[in-house]
């Protein structure tokens, strides 16, 4: 027989995975694109988005977070989400735009 844990003051957060669908002026997907954000209660978040332009970002509690990307030295922006059940969808659009 294994042993058992079991302790009654335990809570597990209940945690999402957003995608981020990463967006040049045009609307075009860009790939490479290196995330870093932070919120509460995760902390730093950071990932790169794929060659479609997506980026998958798991185990977010709920809470608001910071976004920003950059991509090929010139593209650059930032975003605002948030998680939780009332969360209209799963999924954000950051767009980037050329430096100033």
């Amino acid at each position: 027989v294994s042993p058992r844990y079991t302790h009654p003051d335990l809570t597990i957060p209940r945690t999402r995975t957003i995608t981020v669908r990463v967006v040049d002026a045009q609307g075009a997907p860009v790939a490479a694109a290196r995330l870093r954000g932070y919120g509460r209660p995760a902390g730093v978040i950071e990932a790169s988005s794929e060659v479609d332009g997506t980026a998958q970002i798991p185990f977010l509690p709920d809470g608001e977070y910071t976004l920003r990307g950059e991509a090929r030295g010139e593209l650059q922006g930032v975003t605002v989400f948030h998680v939780g059940e009332d969360s209209p969808s799963q999924a954000v659009t950051l767009h980037l735009t050329r430096r100033r």
